[in-house]
């Protein structure tokens, strides 16, 4: 910010502009003189002012002329004194303006200086960027939201661009988007930042809302964001935050306000890394399976279900599933059993599989197979499973699923994996009685 000697303005200004009247003027009655001061210093705000003037007893006021060229001087008014409004000076420069006062050939200039715009923050940041990623229910009974505002640009992996200031506001509200992992609006309201990262509905989580600044060289500066909040309304946002490195940051956004990353799109599709029908049948596999209530917010019981090959190392070819069945069954042992169609419709439907999907190009969500070494995906092998029927069964304590499905390629992905249910975990926050499952 620019600074400023104001004696040294007012020298300056008082100097260039004639301040005392010029008298003995034919047309009119009386002598003007301004009795109010004759140069302002205002602050940034601005706001109304006043000029005090009289005419030594006559009162022909219609005859006294009040202009400024300056455009953020505006509604010049004159009647027993100049009035006019000054706009908040939001530059980081210091502005001066002459305002003339005329009485017939008599004029008074009344100097006007404007400081600088003075932020009452640490940063004052207006985003031109704006992403982020709808999760859905992650360990609450809310919807989560990722927002990222940026100035350089939203970043399109788990590194930001070099250059770039970034803010990440992790937020929970009631609006479900369903399944999807397409653009979704950014829900309105008020969030609160939550250092106990309860996962309330109106909160934002601490622990994954932080603002992050990247060099040129790469190098990474993180503060997580500890107080403060965030509005959102149909086309802002504003941010009053504060941040762990002791600073309060305001942040704004004006525009579209839509989630989903730009470069989804650009992601080579079919995601399947099938090359044609692949049949196979698994015996002794692990099946592990985890409810999550109205995990959608559609009005339908969830239940996640993985199947790993080999429990020992967990390797082999792997599977995730996840079933919407008819709501209230709750955690119950055996409530996942059934016959699976891919569901057609993005308001969900009663005994559906949801079709194997991509978020942020890199995440597979939903119902794929995959093949794992060592608890982990390897990321060469396997595809969403899209359309198809999936059938669940038990004869004993032997668990059966069974596939006759196909890919996104259209490939046929058909067999059946055969185990244990080995188990089972409640990650629905709504439900709370355990006792209904035994423990394996």
């Amino acid at each position: 910010m620019k600074k400023i000697s104001f004696v040294a303005l007012l020298c300056a200004i008082c100097a260039m502009f004639n301040v005392a009247c010029e008298g003995g003027v034919s047309g009119t009655k009386g002598t003007l003189t301004v009795t109010s001061n004759t140069s302002l210093i205002l602050d940034s705000e601005g706001g109304l002012q006043e000029v005090l003037f009289n005419l030594g007893g006559a009162s022909d006021y219609e005859n006294v002329k009040a202009e400024c060229d300056a455009e953020w001087i505006t509604d010049l008014t004159v009647d027993k004194s100049v009035k006019f409004m000054v706009t908040k000076n939001e530059l980081e420069d210091t502005r001066i303006a002459v305002v003339f006062i005329s009485y017939g050939d008599q004029s008074v200039s009344i100097n006007v200086a404007q400081k600088a715009y003075e932020s009452p923050y640490d940063v004052d940041f207006a985003a031109t960027y704006i992403n982020g990623t709808y999760y859905g229910k992650v360990g609450s009974s809310a919807f989560n939201y990722t927002i990222v505002l940026s100035d350089v640009g939203v970043p399109t992996s788990s590194t930001n661009y070099y250059g770039s200031r970034n803010y990440y506001f992790d937020i929970y509200t009631d609006v479900t988007q369903g399944f999807t992992v397409e653009p979704v609006p950014v829900p309105a309201g008020e969030y609160t930042i939550d250092t106990n990262n309860r996962g309330l509905v109106g909160s934002m989580s601490s622990s994954y809302s932080y603002y992050t600044e990247v060099s040129e060289m790469g190098d990474q500066l993180i503060s997580n964001i500890i107080g403060g909040s965030v509005i959102i309304t149909e086309n802002t946002i504003e941010a009053l935050i504060y941040l762990d490195c002791g600073e309060w940051h305001h942040v704004t956004f004006e525009g579209e306000l839509m989630t989903g990353f730009d470069y989804v799109k650009d992601i080579p599709r079919p995601y399947s890394l099938f090359e044609g029908d692949y049949d196979f049948n698994i015996d002794g596999g692990f099946i592990g399976c985890y409810y999550r209530g109205d995990h959608f917010g559609l009005g339908y019981d969830v239940w996640y279900i993985s199947a790993i090959q080999e429990k020992q190392g967990y390797r082999g070819q792997y599977f995730s599933i996840e079933v919407m069945i008819e709501p209230g069954q709750g955690y119950r042992q055996d409530a996942y059993l059934g016959e699976y169609k891919a569901c057609k419709n993005a308001k969900g439907e009663v005994n559906t599989f949801v079709p194997g999907q991509l978020r942020n190009g890199y995440e597979p969500l939903n119902t794929w197979t995959m093949w794992c070494e060592n608890g982990m995906t390897t990321g060469d092998w396997g595809g969403p499973i899209a359309d198809g029927t999936i059938n669940f069964t038990r004869d004993g304590n032997t668990y059966t699923l069974e596939f006759d499905c196909l890919d996104d390629a259209g490939n046929a992905i058909t067999g059946t994996l055969s185990g244990i249910v080995g188990e089972h975990i409640n990650q629905c926050p709504e439900w709370y009685d355990d006792t209904l499952l035994p423990a394996l």
